[in-house]
């Protein structure tokens, strides 16, 4: 509560300046009474702003009063196309199946797992809302997939998830951890059981080193882990309208799915699994 800067104690101590440089005078139409000053100073945020303008005014000459200012404009209207005019690519850099389409629509691309994906379009409140309120369509094809086949594939599966895979029908998924012995998790996943094998998918940026933990820890089983990543494209439609819109593209009846589980069908003429699952929190499917 005492005027007046504290002393440093350390190259970057905070200078907390006075309260009455803080508010305006009441001649001003302030109100520096003893309540506003201390509510100020329990405000850190603004003492931090304050003292970084009292430094943009030279020393000595701290501003009074409100700050007539106006914060700073936004860097580009939500409202306006993401990226304008030529994409430029990234050397070196993979591209899902979509990429060409991506490039078309103007979608602003950047660097993710290796990946030249497109992180927008129109916007990213544009975007949520869309997704809340109606349906998104994001392109996830760069998420790698491991897929366990041979007579003990189920044991070698359940020996590197935290879940029982057991309890999973055929056609139901689950997500669950993958875990070292001592405790830390190697990747998040979600496993799938079919009639045949177990697909895991598993995040991008970990694909390599998931891969090479699936088969170091499984030499003892008779399975096979294939890394099928390449040969598969994956798309998650979300939002309260995702079911509508993709009932018009198949034949697969929708109203059955539930949370977590999936069929496999034709998606447009594509011979597909269609997984009542995603991120968003919002009903829908990765396709």
């Amino acid at each position: 509560g005492q005027k007046g800067p504290r002393h440093r104690q350390g190259a970057y101590r905070l200078r907390v300046p006075s309260t009455d440089d803080l508010l305006p005078p009441r001649g001003q139409g302030g109100h520096a009474h003893r309540a506003d000053r201390d509510g100020v100073q329990r405000d850190l945020g603004r003492l931090r702003r304050d003292d970084a303008r009292t430094c943009r005014n030279g020393p000595g000459r701290p501003r009074r009063g409100t700050d007539p200012s106006p914060d700073a404009p936004p860097r580009r209207d939500p409202r306006r196309q993401a990226t304008q005019g030529q994409v430029v690519a990234v050397e070196g850099l993979e591209h899902t199946p979509l990429y060409d389409e991506h490039k078309a629509l103007g979608a602003r691309l950047v660097d993710f797992a290796g990946y030249e994906m497109p992180v927008q379009y129109e916007g990213i409140q544009a975007e949520h809302r869309a997704v809340r309120t109606h349906a998104g369509l994001f392109d996830v094809s760069h998420m790698g997939e491991a897929v366990f086949r041979g007579p003990e594939a189920e044991g070698a599966v359940q020996r590197l998830v935290t879940r029982d895979v057991g309890r999973l029908d055929v056609g139901q998924a689950g997500y669950s951890a993958v875990c070292y012995e001592d405790g830390g998790t190697v990747d998040d996943v979600i496993v799938y059981r079919r009639e045949e094998d177990f697909l895991v998918v598993v995040n991008a940026s970990n694909r390599e080193k998931d891969l090479e933990y699936f088969r170091e820890n499984t030499e003892d089983f008779d399975v096979e882990v294939a890394d099928e990543s390449d040969e598969w494209a994956l798309l998650a439609l979300q939002g309260p309208e995702a079911s509508e819109l993709l009932q018009d593209l198949t034949d697969t009846d929708l109203s059955d799915l539930r949370p977590f589980r999936f069929a496999e069908g034709e998606v447009a003429g594509a011979r597909s699994i269609i997984s009542r699952t995603g991120y968003t929190g919002e009903d829908g499917f990765e396709i």
